[in-house]
């Protein structure tokens, strides 16, 4: 999974699946994008993102402990304690992963309640997921 440069970052010291979940925690704020800064979208639109400020030391009950836990949350301030950073919200990406957990999890004999309380979902919502790939396959010419 290629992911964009902000996020590789954190990426690298904490790992993909905790940068993934770490950002989907977060608040985002909408950035009006700028063309003449490498924005991808049309002048004047409107992305979000996410803005994280790394402590240099951990209080027990700080967010980044409740989100990660405290040992992935340590390696952060080792990484980046005193830094603000601004990674991309990977929304995308994350709904991928989640989606993916979904049926794993499911096929492994989670049921949709329990799935839907884990991932903060509807069970609906777990049940289109977990239908959408168990539906059987047929052939073109059938």
């Amino acid at each position: 999974m290629e992911l964009p440069e902000s996020v590789q970052e954190i990426a690298e010291v904490i790992g993909v699946e905790s940068a993934l979940y770490l950002i989907s925690k977060l608040p985002t704020c909408e950035v009006k994008d700028n063309p003449s800064h490498g924005a991808k979208h049309r002048a004047g639109g409107v992305s979000t993102r996410v803005i994280l400020y790394v402590p240099k030391k951990l209080k027990p009950n700080h967010r980044l402990v409740q989100i990660l836990g405290e040992e992935r949350a340590q390696k952060l301030v080792e990484g980046f304690g005193g830094e603000t950073l601004h990674p991309a919200n990977c929304a995308g990406h994350y709904r991928r992963w989640r989606n993916s957990e979904v049926v794993r999890m499911h096929s492994e004999g989670v049921t949709e309640t329990e799935l839907a309380q884990i991932m903060g979902l509807t069970r609906r919502h777990i049940l289109n997921l977990t239908r959408a790939t168990s539906a059987p396959m047929t052939a073109a010419n059938d």
